[in-house]
């Protein structure tokens, strides 16, 4: 038996193997990342319009948000980098954006006791109810 072809051919088994674990890992973090992404851009894009005449209530919201899904700004700015030569993805991240969007303004209307609202003064009560 001839050990070297043995072994070259385990090695490049190997080799395949490895390439397409990686490829299938780097596809799973970008959806990971893409998900992450289009659930904070949606959620700052609707603290946005909710504390339009109150910056100090938007700039505490977004910083809220980017705790609650682990990034900053340099995260963001290097994801949306990431992307810029990728069509196809960015497509789907715009639909993700746009759906999660959606579904915070459904959320909204219809739990409005949950949605933070701005009083005559622009200062977030927090609550409708609590007016």
């Amino acid at each position: 038996m001839d050990y070297k072809k043995i072994a070259i051919y385990a090695l490049i088994i190997l080799a395949g193997f490895g390439y397409w674990y990686k490829t299938r890992l780097d596809d799973t973090r970008n959806a990971e990342n893409g998900d992450r992404f289009a659930s904070v851009y949606a959620a700052t894009t609707v603290m946005a319009q909710v504390h339009r005449t109150d910056s100090a209530g938007f700039f505490s919201a977004r910083d809220s948000i980017y705790r609650v899904y682990d990034v900053d700004s340099i995260w963001i700015t290097d994801f949306s980098q990431s992307m810029e030569n990728n069509e196809e993805q960015w497509t789907a991240i715009w639909i993700m954006i746009k759906n999660k969007t959606d579904s915070l303004i459904e959320y909204y209307r219809a739990n409005p006791a949950h949605r933070p609202e701005a009083d005559s003064n622009g200062k977030s009560s927090g609550s409708s109810s609590q007016k």
